[in-house]
């Protein structure tokens, strides 16, 4: 019997990354409130979402196994949302900026038989930034400043340190 993964995500970019390892899935959107979990431990955090969007789509038939995940960085012990606007992303690449953060990806894999959560952890180290280049930087992403913040923002990094890539919101070994 092969397995039906569903996804359970609104992300564009988890969805995208299962179809480049050419993963068939179907999406299935959580419907939960996000900010009943208050945990300030970043680890705890991306393990509570992951179960909160994982255990609110019910599996339908015995072949199907959900994957749930959500991301948050961390700095200075502050996790960090995801930029509102220009200016919220501006100061978030600023306190980055020439500095080590983390990124944690919390993972919730289901099926009718067993259930396992993980997280998994990335060190992110930015190149020193001038205000222009960030001002360039975040000029040219507002339109979609989450998703550009993960896709040209891979310009701005000197170092990633993982063997995993959650950094782009899913972890798959590599």
């Amino acid at each position: 019997m092969t397995n039906k993964l569903i996804l359970v995500s609104s992300s564009p970019r988890r969805q995208e990354l299962l179809n480049q390892v050419k993963i068939p899935f179907t999406i299935r959107k959580p419907d939960v409130d996000e900010s009943q979990i208050k945990s300030s431990d970043p680890v705890e955090k991306v393990k509570q979402l992951a179960l909160l969007k994982g255990k609110n789509v019910p599996l339908h038939c015995e072949d199907e196994v959900i994957l749930s995940a959500d991301t948050v960085v961390s700095f200075h012990q502050t996790i960090f949302g995801k930029p509102k606007d220009s200016q919220e992303a501006a100061q978030m690449i600023t306190a980055f900026s020439g500095n080590v953060h983390e990124v944690f990806t919390g993972v919730m894999i289901r099926s009718h038989d067993d259930e396992i959560v993980f997280v998994e952890r990335t060190k992110v180290e930015f190149w020193p930034l001038s205000k222009e280049e960030i001002d360039w930087y975040v000029n040219r992403t507002i339109k979609q400043v989450h998703t550009a913040f993960k896709v040209l923002g891979q310009c701005l990094l000197s170092k990633l340190s993982a063997i995993t890539t959650p950094l782009w919101d899913c972890p798959f070994r590599v």
